[in-house]
Protein backbone atom coordinates (compact mmCIF):
# COMPACT_ATOMS: atom_id res chain seq x y z
CA UNK A 1 0.00 0.00 0.00
CA UNK A 2 1.74 3.37 -0.58
CA UNK A 3 1.58 5.98 1.60
CA UNK A 4 2.12 9.90 0.67
CA UNK A 5 4.05 12.15 3.78
CA UNK A 6 3.65 15.99 2.72
CA UNK A 7 6.31 18.58 4.19
CA UNK A 8 4.43 21.95 3.54
CA UNK A 9 5.87 24.89 3.92
CA UNK A 10 3.99 28.06 5.83
CA UNK A 11 1.62 25.05 7.40
CA UNK A 12 0.61 27.53 10.30
CA UNK A 13 -0.94 29.74 7.93
CA UNK A 14 -2.19 27.27 6.23
CA UNK A 15 -3.77 25.35 9.65
CA UNK A 16 -4.95 29.10 10.16
CA UNK A 17 -7.05 29.38 6.84
CA UNK A 18 -8.36 25.91 7.19
CA UNK A 19 -9.72 27.22 10.80
CA UNK A 20 -11.31 29.73 8.98
CA UNK A 21 -13.33 26.57 7.44
CA UNK A 22 -14.54 24.89 10.17
CA UNK A 23 -18.06 24.79 9.32
CA UNK A 24 -16.95 23.18 6.10
CA UNK A 25 -14.01 21.15 7.28
CA UNK A 26 -14.99 17.65 7.25
CA UNK A 27 -16.80 18.10 3.60
CA UNK A 28 -13.68 19.61 2.44
CA UNK A 29 -11.33 17.40 4.30
CA UNK A 30 -12.73 14.28 2.40
CA UNK A 31 -12.75 16.26 -1.01
CA UNK A 32 -8.83 16.72 -0.82
CA UNK A 33 -8.43 12.95 0.80
CA UNK A 34 -10.57 11.97 -2.36
CA UNK A 35 -8.13 14.41 -5.28
CA UNK A 36 -5.08 12.72 -3.92
CA UNK A 37 -6.63 9.45 -4.16
CA UNK A 38 -7.81 9.84 -7.22
CA UNK A 39 -4.39 11.71 -8.92
CA UNK A 40 -2.46 9.00 -7.31
CA UNK A 41 -4.29 6.16 -8.76
CA UNK A 42 -4.54 7.42 -12.07
CA UNK A 43 -0.89 8.05 -12.12
CA UNK A 44 -0.81 4.58 -10.99
CA UNK A 45 -2.51 3.07 -13.72
CA UNK A 46 -0.59 5.29 -16.06
CA UNK A 47 2.72 3.37 -14.73
CA UNK A 48 0.93 -0.15 -14.98
CA UNK A 49 -0.26 0.54 -18.26
CA UNK A 50 3.02 0.48 -19.43
CA UNK A 51 3.68 -3.25 -19.24
CA UNK A 52 0.62 -4.16 -19.68
CA UNK A 53 -0.27 -7.74 -21.22
CA UNK A 54 -3.15 -9.03 -19.82
CA UNK A 55 -5.30 -6.26 -17.32
CA UNK A 56 -4.30 -8.35 -14.76
CA UNK A 57 -2.23 -6.13 -12.90
CA UNK A 58 -4.03 -3.19 -13.68
CA UNK A 59 -7.37 -4.94 -12.27
CA UNK A 60 -5.21 -6.00 -9.06
CA UNK A 61 -4.33 -1.97 -8.02
CA UNK A 62 -7.87 -1.06 -6.30
CA UNK A 63 -8.49 2.22 -4.30
CA UNK A 64 -11.13 2.63 -1.18
CA UNK A 65 -13.69 5.11 -0.16
CA UNK A 66 -12.43 7.77 2.04
CA UNK A 67 -13.32 7.45 5.96
CA UNK A 68 -13.44 9.81 8.39
CA UNK A 69 -12.16 8.57 11.88
CA UNK A 70 -12.49 12.09 14.40
CA UNK A 71 -10.40 14.35 12.54
CA UNK A 72 -8.40 11.85 10.41
CA UNK A 73 -9.10 11.18 6.72
CA UNK A 74 -7.87 8.17 4.96
CA UNK A 75 -8.62 6.77 1.40
CA UNK A 76 -6.17 3.93 0.60
CA UNK A 77 -4.98 2.87 -2.57
CA UNK A 78 -4.44 -0.95 -2.36
CA UNK A 79 -2.57 -3.69 -4.75
CA UNK A 80 -4.91 -6.61 -3.91
CA UNK A 81 -4.33 -10.31 -4.96
CA UNK A 82 -5.11 -13.66 -2.96
CA UNK A 83 -5.02 -17.21 -3.74
CA UNK A 84 -8.95 -17.09 -5.37
CA UNK A 85 -8.50 -13.48 -6.89
CA UNK A 86 -5.52 -12.13 -9.28
CA UNK A 87 -2.64 -13.18 -7.88
CA UNK A 88 -1.04 -12.64 -11.39
CA UNK A 89 -1.85 -9.11 -11.36
CA UNK A 90 -0.73 -8.67 -7.83
CA UNK A 91 2.42 -10.05 -8.55
CA UNK A 92 3.03 -8.76 -11.66
CA UNK A 93 2.82 -5.28 -10.47
CA UNK A 94 5.20 -6.59 -7.39
CA UNK A 95 7.57 -7.39 -10.42
CA UNK A 96 7.31 -4.44 -12.65
CA UNK A 97 7.91 -2.31 -8.92
CA UNK A 98 10.85 -4.19 -7.19
CA UNK A 99 12.34 -6.15 -10.72
CA UNK A 100 13.40 -9.83 -10.65
CA UNK A 101 16.88 -11.15 -12.17
CA UNK A 102 14.92 -12.37 -15.01
CA UNK A 103 12.93 -8.78 -15.30
CA UNK A 104 14.04 -5.41 -14.63
CA UNK A 105 12.04 -2.94 -12.45
CA UNK A 106 10.23 -0.43 -13.52
CA UNK A 107 8.89 1.42 -11.10
CA UNK A 108 5.39 2.72 -10.97
CA UNK A 109 4.36 3.15 -7.30
CA UNK A 110 6.48 5.40 -5.55
CA UNK A 111 7.34 7.75 -8.53
CA UNK A 112 3.67 8.11 -9.21
CA UNK A 113 3.74 9.02 -5.68
CA UNK A 114 6.16 11.55 -5.69
CA UNK A 115 5.52 13.42 -9.27
CA UNK A 116 1.90 14.01 -8.44
CA UNK A 117 2.80 16.05 -5.01
CA UNK A 118 1.91 19.27 -7.02
CA UNK A 119 -0.71 18.40 -8.56
CA UNK A 120 -2.23 17.28 -5.28
CA UNK A 121 -1.54 20.64 -3.55
CA UNK A 122 -2.96 22.42 -7.01
CA UNK A 123 -6.29 20.06 -6.39
CA UNK A 124 -6.21 21.10 -2.61
CA UNK A 125 -5.92 25.00 -2.72
CA UNK A 126 -8.72 24.78 -5.84
CA UNK A 127 -10.89 23.09 -3.16
CA UNK A 128 -10.59 25.37 -0.80
CA UNK A 129 -10.94 28.13 -3.11
CA UNK A 130 -14.19 26.52 -4.37
CA UNK A 131 -15.28 26.72 -1.11
CA UNK A 132 -14.73 30.54 -0.52
CA UNK A 133 -11.56 29.65 2.03
CA UNK A 134 -8.83 31.00 -0.55
CA UNK A 135 -5.88 29.15 0.20
CA UNK A 136 -2.79 31.27 -0.77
Amino acid sequence: MAKSLFKMPDFDKFVAQTEAAKDKIDEIAAACVADARDIQYDAMMDGLARHRKTGASMAALTKTEVKQDGNRFTADIVLEGDAKNNMDGFWGAWMQEYGSPAFPKDPWMRPAVDTTKPRIKAAWMARFEKAGYPMK
